[in-house]
């Protein structure tokens, strides 16, 4: 990367930083690269059927969806063995997953996260949600109890992919900094990641000579087995502004011994098929909205009633939006 170029991407983002509009993600020390690394820095916006309010709290927080999306651009990537369900049962399902970016000198910073579903748990958890949105709505406790129950049976049969999101989203919100929820302006602007690649000189004799032992399956013999330095998780996994404590793997230590899980995060339609019913209709309006998109007619005449579709179709009319491009300004309210 050239001086010229570094320098204007280092007051691109003091320019961000002086704004004071964006969530900024540092994931290297931009100020002080060392020789043949390139700094990338990017926006990634976040839309407003995106983030959720989580029970008991004023704040918003990010869908794994948008947590994916960041991932992706943050070049995050998994360690397979260590990344599968390690518990499963009729009853509870453990699931862990360990991702990892590159930083300065090609280093590896990682963090595991843990996500565990226990069936009784959660039924007494949707029962609660259920209730206090039923005093909200004034509806009465059989719709409380119907709505809790339609969504525990939904829930019950996905309950690896809930362990696996719940995973998935830790490691997501850990490697990348964030607090566990914000206020509703903080999200009106994309966030901004700033990390660095090493960029290859052909002309340096030990450049060439790292490059064919990597690509020969022999940098161990050359440099010695890698050490991949690992973020512990928190104590109190909910908790994201806890100290986090760092540790290295030991040299010659291997991440897993057994076969490696799944190691795909979910797609958009999956985190969007997880949402009980209403979730999935609050989520549809506003993205509508946002793609200018018209309704298709029915006998009628009329608009069709998204009151009426089954999930099924929900989530088909999700995908296709989007897919759409968005026609008015992202500072949409939540």
């Amino acid at each position: 990367m050239s001086a010229q170029r570094a320098i204007k991407e280092q007051e691109r983002i003091e320019a961000y930083k002086s704004s004071g509009k964006h969530i900024i993600i540092e994931l290297c020390n931009y100020r002080n690269l060392p020789e043949h690394h390139e700094l990338i820095v990017e926006e990634v916006p976040v839309y407003p059927n995106e983030v959720y309010s989580p029970s008991g709290t004023k704040g918003f927080t990010l869908h794994l969806a948008a947590l994916q999306r960041l991932g992706n651009r943050a070049a995050i990537e998994w360690i397979d063995k260590e990344t599968k369900a390690q518990t499963f049962t009729p009853e509870m399902c453990h699931y862990t997953a360990v991702g990892f970016y590159r930083t300065e000198y090609d280093v590896k910073v990682a963090i595991k996260g843990e996500g565990s579903i226990i069936l009784q748990h959660l039924k007494e958890d949707l029962e609660k949600q259920w209730a206090s949105k039923a005093r909200e709505k004034k509806k009465d406790d059989a719709w409380a109890r119907h709505n809790a129950d339609n969504e525990y049976r939904r829930s019950r049969n996905k309950m690896s992919q809930l362990a696996k999101s719940e995973a998935y989203g830790q490691v997501y919100r850990k490697l990348l900094g964030l607090e566990g929820s914000y206020k509703q302006e903080a999200l009106n602007n994309p966030l901004i990641i700033i990390r660095c690649v090493v960029t290859v000189d052909y002309s340096d004799p030990e450049m060439r000579k790292l490059l064919l032992a990597r690509a020969s399956g022999a940098t161990d013999n050359i440099y010695g087995p890698e050490r991949v330095p690992i973020v512990q998780p928190l104590d109190d996994v909910s908790n994201f502004h806890g100290e986090q404590r760092r540790t290295e793997i030991p040299e010659g230590m291997q991440l897993g011994t057994e076969d490696p899980g799944p190691t795909d995060p979910p797609s958009a339609r999956e985190v969007f098929m997880d949402y009980g019913r209403e979730e999935k209709l609050e989520t549809i309006g506003p993205l509508i909205k946002q793609k200018g998109y018209v309704l298709p007619t029915g006998k009628s005449g009329e608009p069709l009633d998204l009151e009426v579709m089954n999930d099924e179709r929900l989530g088909d009319l999700h995908d296709h939006l989007l897919t759409l491009t968005d026609v008015i300004d992202d500072n949409i309210p939540f």
